[in-house]
């Protein structure tokens, strides 16, 4: 049996601390971890002790590659379509079960991916089993942008297994979560966000120890860092920065992974608008990004959505491609969600 760190027996102590202060409160379960995320409030069905909820969006609209030379065709048209649905129901104990299943169907890759989990609430948190392995980021994660701005490399680069579970838990402005997956793996997050006054502050632990795969997909080695994120959010804007650090090690690698990344986003009247930038460092090599969205309300859950992206990595070390990608690309698309 693999040993997990000692990260797991800090993060099982301080959630344990957290949960049993008070009673956890209610809590949603999104396991959309895609890039493009509805903005409209949820459709919710009652019955009874039981409750359906329903969201999702339809985007299409085309993406256009100016890096060229190793393309044959740099614009491409395409539909993404995806959808979260959540059944759950109270037990006579005041406790909460329920499943919810994420889909997304996109003709661009021409490929259909499925999220599916069970969870059960109750007054000392939640417990959570299935496709779990986006869901302590999505808790703490920085904002996404507005439009088609998606910002790359504002993660770790070690990844989690497709299985696992999660145990989260509530205590005031708190929201904090521990994840085990299928091949060892741990995550760890917390959140605390409160308004005070005119604004709202919002901040975020994560930490991540991984085995993951090269950038070719071949080789595993291993990932062990931490990310901070900080925000404020005042009147219709909100400014956030996150500071990362990752070690990567294993197939002869040991690499220091220094990185930032920043953001502003704001509503004017129908129009949304974000700018976003990301700089880091692998053993002396760079890493850059930087995205730009706007997004136009046309009518409530209809939306025209631009976007600007880049990302330059190109870090190889003993014939191991560590991170690497390079593009510049431009979206536009109609979506509509609900």
């Amino acid at each position: 049996m693999r040993r997990l760190p000692s990260l797991a027996l800090i993060g099982t102590a301080a959630l344990t601390g957290l949960g049993l202060a008070q009673p956890a409160l209610a809590q949603s379960v999104s396991i959309n971890y895609a890039s493009l995320s509805t903005l409209e409030e949820p459709i919710a069905l009652r019955s009874g002790q039981t409750t359906v909820v329903l969201n999702g969006l339809v985007d299409g609209g085309a993406r256009i590659n100016f890096d060229t030379h190793n393309l044959i065709d740099p614009v491409v048209t395409g539909v993404v379509a995806n959808g979260q649905a959540t059944i759950e129901s109270e037990l006579g104990n005041r406790w909460t079960v329920g499943a919810s299943y994420f889909g997304q169907y996109d003709t661009y890759a021409r490929t259909y991916r499925a999220n599916s989990v069970g969870f059960v609430r109750t007054s000392w948190g939640s417990f959570i089993g299935g496709n779990v392995a986006g869901l302590i980021r999505e808790d703490t994660r920085r904002r996404r942008g507005f439009g088609n701005g998606i910002l790359a490399y504002d993660d770790f680069i070690g990844t989690n297994a497709r299985w696992g579970g999660v145990y989260r838990v509530i205590n005031g402005p708190f929201v904090s979560g521990l994840m085990v997956d299928q091949e060892g793996n741990v995550e760890i997050g917390t959140v605390y966000q409160r308004p005070y006054g005119t604004h709202d502050i919002r901040w975020s632990l994560r930490g991540r120890h991984a085995r993951t795969r090269d950038a070719a997909g071949r080789r595993r080695f291993t990932t062990t860092g931490g990310i901070a994120v900080a925000d404020l959010t005042y009147g219709s804007s909100i400014y956030d920065l996150g500071l990362g650090y990752e070690r990567i090690t294993g197939l002869g690698l040991s690499l220091d992974r220094w990185f930032a990344s920043a953001g502003a986003r704001t509503k004017i009247l129908g129009w949304t608008m974000s700018l976003e930038g990301h700089v880091g460092t692998i053993d002396g090599s760079p890493e850059y990004a930087a995205a730009a969205g706007l997004g136009y309300a046309i009518s409530r859950g209809l939306s025209a959505n631009l976007g600007f992206n880049l990302r330059d990595a190109n870090v190889v070390r003993g014939g191991i491609p560590v991170l690497v990608g390079t593009d510049q690309s431009a979206a536009f698309s109609v979506r509509y969600s609900y």
